[in-house]
Parts: structure tokens; sequence; C-alpha cells
């Protein structure tokens, strides 16, 4: 590990180090997306990462803590609130990057703060128990996702996108949703 010194002049108790890190370098990111009033942890995938205190994640202008440290590979984030990532916007695209030291920052993937949905209407708003019922869900704000899905009870089920306005499911058999509380992600 390098040492630094003063050159030139009286030199007070040991010497500083400093260490060179590799270059932190992201990769993907699961989720790339999550409501506006924040929340979501967003595994982060690349290299270089390392764990020390000043493992930082930045959403936009918003700098934080890392989640937690997973392996040189890995990182979680949790995102803040749109307003806070975004300069006051409440929904929107920003960039999420991580830094081993808090102020070298590596690339940047993009991170897409969506308006909070707003569930209306289930329909039809019963089945058997046995599952297999297409539900259509009505509300606001729906995003065209890979990861959207609605959740019966404990179970996740994957959602097709129909419209900003409604997405389809098919429910679950009842002893995997355990309560008939849906939600949408």
């Amino acid at each position: 590990e390098p040492a630094v010194s003063a050159v030139g002049g009286s030199q007070a108790g040991d010497a500083l180090s400093f260490a060179f890190l590799a270059d932190e370098l992201i990769t993907s990111l699961a989720p790339s997306f999550g409501p506006a009033h924040g929340g979501t942890t967003v595994r982060v995938a690349g290299s270089g990462f390392v764990d020390q205190p000043e493992l930082s994640c930045r959403f936009g202008t918003h700098v934080s803590p890392a989640t937690k440290f997973v392996s040189a590979h890995a990182v979680w984030c949790t995102a803040p609130a749109a307003l806070r990532a975004l300069g006051g916007e409440p929904a929107g695209d920003t960039e999420l990057r991580v830094a081993n030291n808090g102020v070298d920052w590596s690339n940047a993937l993009r991170f897409e703060f969506a308006h909070d949905v707003e569930l209306e209407d289930i329909s039809p708003a019963a089945g058997p128990e046995a599952g297999g019922t297409a539900v259509v869900v009505s509300g606001r704000h729906f995003t065209n996702t890979s990861e959207l899905a609605c959740r019966f009870g404990m179970f996740w089920a994957p959602a097709r996108y129909l419209s900003e306005r409604a997405i389809r499911c098919t429910t679950p058999r009842r002893s995997l949703a355990r309560a008939e509380t849906v939600t949408v992600r």
C-alpha cells in the first residue's frame, strides 16, 4: 500500500496510506425502475466493488451509502424518492452510479422513477380456488416492463401489459396466494 508523507518539512507522526482501487464498472440493474415514492432495492451487477464504509450509490444528484455489499461483482442500492433524485420532478429517468470512495463515480446506467401505480378495479373480482382466472387490473401509471407482476397475497404472477391503464394477470391456486389482496409492481 503506497504511503504518503510530507516532503521538505518536518513530519509529525506516521505516514498516511492511500489505496489504489480498480475502477468500478456497472453492467446491469435489477430492477431498472421503481416507484416515484422510492424505497426500491436495486441489485447493481458489475465489477470492482470494494467493501468499505465509503461505498456509495448515486441516483441522479442524490448520494447515499450502498445498502449492502454482496461481492466485488454486486452491491445493493436503495432508490430515494424521485423528488430527491430528479431535483423536484415527480417521475422520470435518471442515472445510477456507484463509487467505492464516495467521490469517483462509475459509468452510469438508466434507472426510471415511474409514477406511483394507482389501482382502481379488478375484473372479475372472484374466481375458483384452483386458480387460472385471467383478471384485468385497471388503474393508472402501469409501465410496460418485463418485471411487471400482480401479487395475490404472497404469490407474484407475471402480468401482461395492456396499456398505461390496464394489465392482465392469471390467478394462482388459493393455497399459493394465502390471501385475497392484490398489489402490482
